[in-house]
């Protein structure tokens, strides 16, 4: 259920992003997302089914653009395909995750940020940076706790430390209110 909702809020936050972009971007915005999806969409599906081993080295390598981005890119296009690259990594390494906690926080984040556009508190170009700096937290997040996919073997320890990282979100309480619930 947590994964269906996580899609569902991460559809919408797409959705409602697109739907408030500015007249003047709209154009610019679509033709260079829709091209740099028809190249990022299949290139990142085939190295999720043939190249998972070294998963690790591409979060390094998808971290290492974002930093560029920041200090040395100011050209919309570029943070049009960098955004591209980091939609589609980040949702489909978060769709993988053994811990769908961490799936549906990303995804809700994700959601929220696009209300900061709908209210005008930002342009869209901070949006895509902002949803850049949220998926380069989640690739840091699994680097660091090396976090398996679904068909990976998990070392116990970082799980435990992996559970006990999602109790501490304030929306923990929800999730144990639903396992409470179970358990009557």
């Amino acid at each position: 259920m947590i994964n269906i909702t996580s899609y569902i809020l991460f559809f919408l936050g797409n959705f409602l992003t697109i739907i408030f972009i500015p007249d003047s971007l709209i154009q610019s915005f679509l033709a260079s997302f829709s091209i740099f999806s028809l190249i990022i969409g299949p290139a990142n599906f085939i190295l999720f089914s043939r190249f998972l081993e070294k998963k690790f080295l591409f979060l390094k390598i998808i971290l290492f653009i974002n930093l560029i981005q920041f200090l040395y890119f100011d050209n919309f296009t570029i943070l049009i395909f960098i955004y591209t690259v980091n939609i589609f990594f980040s949702d489909f390494l978060s769709s993988q995750l053994k811990f769908s906690k961490l799936n549906f926080i990303y995804k809700l984040s994700f959601f929220l940020i696009s209300f900061l556009l709908i209210f005008d508190f930002a342009s869209i170009k901070q949006i895509l940076e902002l949803r850049i700096i949220l998926s380069s937290v989640l690739l840091i997040f699994v680097l660091i706790f090396k976090i398996k996919h679904e068909n990976e073997r998990i070392d116990d320890t970082k799980n435990n430390v992996m559970k006990n990282i999602c109790k501490k979100f304030t929306l923990s309480t929800l999730f144990n209110i639903t396992k409470k619930d179970k358990n009557k």
